[in-house]
């Protein structure tokens, strides 16, 4: 790749942060972590800005969540107007802003970094519980360090645990991809090398990214108190706590619940675990980038990214259409208003017996995993952990379509398209005014060409011009 851009830094010692930086030809996490900090020293400059999204526009970043995280430091989102920082009081949730907003001022200039390159801007460790499950009270909680492996052995739905905050419709939907598609969670991770995670997300077709370190909330018993590991443990698996806490990070860049109280102007509350509790299928989608097809047995209409939305109350004009998404590897989710038991002689009913045990949670989010032709039955799955209050109800379990689609449960069925999955593409782009035969006047008309490397789904691509950066003549 030509260098001739990089005599384009004015700062020199930027510049020669820059040229060290791209001895190969791009720039890893930890070369634009480096140039990045080197900048900010001070503050951002207005022209330390103009060189940094000179830097940019080269598109030479290791990969995707490189490009992404830096954009959001030198340019600007929404997540960018407030910080946050793991309080529990909403007074010391502060203003912050892009870095346009603040020249010369090191203190935003590092703060935006820690935001996107160190994740420390932590979510509010506030939850109001789950009306689903008595144990998931609410409360306000601190910070502990997770010192576990991001995977122990290999993902299975097992490791999926909710904790206190009502985010059963999230935890629902990271356990059915954990046992039908595992290596879609694998992949949503990118490891750096500071102990901290990039997370990847999906939304409206777009890629998004977040960044989060080894901080999770805990309680006064030092145990994980939202989704994790089995034993809660500190020491133990964290791919389930990073995930939660970086999906509530991610909420302050897109509306990912679809919620009318989501600002992009304002937004200081959205940033907080009990913000993100209460919520529909959407994850299915946001984790994996399938689009997902839903039955509802109510009129109900939903936000989200879907194929269609159909309303049915004969279970036998859409249980095969649920069959044949199941078989094709669509991954599933199943919401209820309506609880079910299981009495001590193995029937299901809905009225609750004196000896049995509960399974079907009504306003409760399940993985719905599989069916099974033998029995004419589904396999579906509460997210709680079974070891915490297994001799009342049952975490998985198989019921008939017909039993569930009735007014007592007024179910909803989602189920994700995989032929449907968003590609990511490369972008190259040109124009005839990069050569001196083809420059143009000032006035004139330059047309740029922006092509990518293969064809599926319309994409927005976005493109920034930096000011002042011709040469003269």
């Amino acid at each position: 790749m030509a260098k001739d851009w990089l005599n384009g830094i004015s700062n020199a010692g930027l510049r020669d942060a820059v040229t060290t930086s791209f001895s190969d030809d791009q720039f890893t996490y930890s070369e634009t972590l480096d140039f990045l900090e080197k900048a900010a020293v001070g503050g951002f400059s207005s022209s330390e800005l103009e060189d940094l999204r000179l830097v940019y526009q080269q598109n030479a970043f290791e990969n995707d969540y490189v490009n992404h995280i830096t954009y959001k430091v030198i340019m600007d989102s929404p997540s960018n107007n407030y910080w946050w920082g793991g309080t529990t009081d909403i007074n010391y949730v502060y203003k912050l802003g892009n870095a346009s907003d603040y020249i010369n001022n090191d203190e935003a200039a590092t703060a935006l970094i820690k935001k996107w390159f160190l994740g420390q801007d932590l979510p509010m460790p506030i939850s109001g519980g789950d009306t689903a499950d008595p144990a998931a009270s609410g409360g306000k909680y601190s910070y502990g360090l997770i010192k576990g492996p991001l995977f122990e052995g290999s993902i299975t739905a097992l490791d999926v645990n909710q904790g206190k905050a009502g985010t059963c419709y999230l935890i629902a939907g990271m356990e059915s991809v954990a046992y039908t598609n595992p290596s879609i969670i694998e992949a949503a991770f990118i490891t750096n090398p500071n102990d901290t995670y990039g997370v990847k997300f999906y939304y409206g077709g777009e890629t998004i990214y977040t960044t989060v370190n080894n901080q999770i909330p805990v309680g006064d018993d030092g145990k994980v108190v939202f989704s994790g590991n089995l034993e809660r443990s500190l020491s133990g698996e964290a791919w389930v706590s990073l995930m939660e806490k970086a999906y509530v990070q991610a909420n302050t860049q897109v509306n990912l619940k679809h919620d009318s109280d989501w600002s992009e102007e304002d937004g200081k509350y959205q940033n907080i675990y009990k913000f993100l509790e209460g919520g529909e299928a959407w994850p299915l989608s946001q984790i994996t980038g399938d689009k997902f097809n839903w039955w509802t047995y109510h009129n109900y209409q939903y936000e989200g990214d879907y194929n269609y939305l159909k309303s049915e109350k004969d279970a036998a004009l859409i249980k095969d259409d649920i069959i044949a998404a199941l078989e094709a590897g669509g991954i599933g989710y199943f919401g209820s208003f309506g609880n079910s038991y299981r009495t001590a002689d193995g029937k299901f009913t809905t009225q609750e017996p004196q000896v049995g045990k509960g399974e079907i949670m009504g306003g409760h989010a399940h993985a719905l995993h599989s069916y099974n032709k033998e029995d004419d039955t589904f396999l579906f799955s509460n997210p709680w952990s079974e070891s915490s209050s297994s001799d009342w109800y049952n975490t998985t379990f198989s019921i008939r379509l017909e039993d569930l689609w009735t007014s007592h449960f007024r179910a909803d069925i989602a189920i994700t398209t995989p032929g449907s999955t968003r590609k990511d593409f490369n972008f190259s782009i040109s124009t005839a005014a990069s050569s001196v035969e083809g420059a143009a006047l000032e006035d004139s008309t330059v047309t740029f060409t922006i092509t990518r490397d293969g064809t599926g789904q319309a994409d927005t691509v976005y493109v920034s011009t930096a000011h002042k950066t011709t040469s003269n003549g």
